[in-house]
């Protein structure tokens, strides 16, 4: 009797994971079919995808909308046909300027966040920039925004430091001084940076490989 009852349990839980399997599915063809209309013809899209407040939502579903597609229109392709479905390719292209939007949204976002020094919602938006070709553009914009690269007044320091800035030859010593006082700024901004770079993304070490090559090209 009771491994009867388990039975029954078992078939009813696998009947709803198909009916919420077939659910999604559904609601993943209904918003397809929303992206399948003129080319850069996103106006008439759900509230959904334009709600700043439903973005990680947006990006999710954008992500499997495009891997649905592009599955699609590469098994009509496997099977022999040469012209697939006309209404899946101008998806998949309004999808993809829809994901490049979103993707400088959220850099946007990311960026004033940084200027606050908001770690919570630089955290948030590179969470969500993480499912944008794994989140390579938010870690390079990070790192090519620090002040280190693009500081004019930060790169003239560091050339002082080491020169002196009176114009005459700097003799060895005062030069390895300098060199060694810049290599410490150069380490103190750095571990710094590891820090909010660890509180902020989700692939901290990718993001320090990066800053480190980029440093060291300096």
């Amino acid at each position: 009797m009771m491994n009867q009852r388990s039975e029954a349990n078992s078939l009813a839980r696998s009947a709803d994971a198909q009916r919420e399997t077939a659910s999604q599915t559904i609601e993943l063809i209904k918003y397809l079919m929303e992206f399948n209309g003129s080319p850069g013809d996103l106006m008439e899209l759900s509230a959904l995808f334009s709600d700043d407040s439903r973005v990680a939502e947006a990006a999710s579903i954008a992500q499997k909308l495009r891997s649905f597609a592009e599955e699609d229109i590469g098994r009509q392709g496997a099977a022999g046909n040469a012209t697939p479905g006309r209404g899946l390719e101008v998806a998949v292209a309004n999808l993809q300027d829809y994901c490049n939007e979103l993707e400088n949204r959220l850099l946007s976002r990311f960026d004033a966040a940084s200027q606050r020094r908001d770690l919570s919602t630089m955290s948030e938006c590179a969470k969500i920039l993480s499912q944008f070709n794994r989140g390579t553009s938010a870690m390079q914009h990070y790192v090519a925004t620090r002040p280190m690269f693009i500081d004019v007044e930060v790169m003239n320091s560091d050339i002082r430091l080491v020169l002196g800035d009176d114009g005459s030859q700097p003799s060895p010593s005062n030069v390895a001084r300098g060199l060694a006082s810049l290599y410490k700024q150069i380490t103190d901004t750095v571990r710094k940076e590891a820090a909010t770079i660890t509180a902020v993304f989700p692939a901290p070490n990718e993001v320090m490989a990066i800053l480190v090559q980029v440093n060291g090209n300096r």
